[in-house]
């Protein structure tokens, strides 16, 4: 990951995700694996769930937690430890315990989006940006307008 590399490289000292949130929804492998370390070396905090109920790289996530990011999920979970695994990385805790919210989040299928829309929670217009970065979530994404800086379906 030659880029990831010298991004950090350049821009560790500027921390330039220094106070951002992001909560991030891919299947922990290693590419990924080394996305969420080049964020957390850029300042971001990060959590990290699984975007896949069978996919995830246990081995992976037990790295990415060693390095003090939270990681939500296992190998062969249930659709319902799924979902409560998406909740809890869309979490983030204060200096007192208080619970902060995401600034930004990163899902592959679009499953941590539509998570949030449908059980419309009150933080969604507090989001800086929401990316999808497959076309998996492209007829969910497709079906959302736009009101003011949140999309709705």
């Amino acid at each position: 990951m030659p880029a990831l590399t010298a991004l950090v490289e350049r821009y560790r000292v500027t921390q330039p995700f220094k106070d951002s949130r992001i909560a991030v929804c891919v299947i922990p492998t290693p590419e990924t694996g080394n996305l969420v370390w080049a964020l957390g070396q850029l300042g971001a905090r990060i959590t990290l769930c699984s975007d896949n109920v069978i996919s995830v790289d246990d081995d992976v996530a037990a790295a990415v937690a060693g390095w003090g990011i939270s990681v939500f999920g296992k190998r062969d979970q249930t659709r319902e430890e799924f979902f409560q695994c998406i909740r809890w990385a869309t979490k983030f805790y204060g200096p007192q315990g208080e619970t902060l919210l995401p600034t930004q989040i990163i899902d592959d299928g679009a499953d941590m989006t539509q998570l949030i829309h449908r059980e419309k929670v009150d933080w969604l217009h507090q989001l800086l940006v929401i990316t999808e970065q497959t076309t998996c979530g492209i007829n969910f994404d497709n079906g959302l307008v736009r009101r003011g800086s949140c999309w709705y379906r």
